[in-house]
């Protein structure tokens, strides 16, 4: 039996879920990482907004247009040991956008959509496909990967949290736990950008390493040294 610990976990690479509302600036978190060696899987048009900001210089990235460029991309990165030695990151952006264009594929489908009745069935294998998709990504050993998301809000017992938005309140409650990290974007009242790391009363968060801050500056490539350190 080989007994393994968290430095075993983050030598495969530290995975991440971020998530924020619209305009919050979770694809210029991006900037803060080593473009130079890292790769951006751009489902959503945020980066047109940032192409022409100092910092993306270096800025590597592909835009797949359907789910099955997604697809040879994973491959790609899993296979080609070409990009592993190329890349130390991978950003994806965004889980979200990933999880509307699955919503929207299988409703193309007469085997899963023929109308509202089978709502219940159209749900659940958007779920079952889209976890699929967060694992396969998580699982890619040798590199980073971190994936943004929207932002939503959850009402239990009256209470509201805050939680990654997917198509499908399930799969949202289902995604964090696939994490060792998951962490909201907040700005602050007078602008400022933080990271929560962990869980609140209203903020779905969590951060498997006690060497992170409750709240941290949004500089990516410093918070992965510092859980690496």
């Amino acid at each position: 039996m080989q007994v393994k610990g968290f430095e075993d976990v983050t030598s495969d690479g530290i995975k991440a879920l971020i998530y924020s509302e619209p305009g919050n600036g979770k694809t210029t978190l991006a900037a803060t990482l080593d473009l130079k060696r890292t790769l951006i899987i751009s489902f959503e048009s945020g980066l047109l907004s940032i192409l022409d900001e100092s910092g993306f210089e270096d800025l590597q990235y592909v835009e797949p247009s359907n789910l099955s460029d997604l697809k040879d991309i994973y491959d790609n990165l899993k296979n080609d040991k070409d990009l592993a030695a190329k890349y130390d990151t991978i950003f994806i952006d965004s889980l979200s956008e990933i999880s509307d264009m699955m919503l929207e594929a299988l409703k193309q489908d007469p085997t899963v959509y023929t109308g509202m009745k089978d709502n219940m069935k159209l749900y659940m294998i958007n779920q079952e496909k889209v976890v699929g998709i967060a694992k396969s990504f998580r699982d890619l050993k040798g590199y980073n990967v971190i994936m943004t998301a929207l932002a939503a809000t959850k009402t239990t017992n009256m209470v509201e949290k805050l939680l990654p938005s997917m198509a499908g309140q399930k799969l949202a409650d289902k995604l964090p736990p696939l994490y060792d990290f998951v962490w909201y974007l907040d700005v602050t009242s007078d602008g400022e950008r933080r990271l929560i790391t962990q869980p609140t009363s209203s903020i779905t968060a969590k951060s498997r390493s006690r060497k992170l801050e409750s709240a941290e500056e949004p500089n990516l490539g410093n918070i992965l040294l510092k859980i690496k350190g």
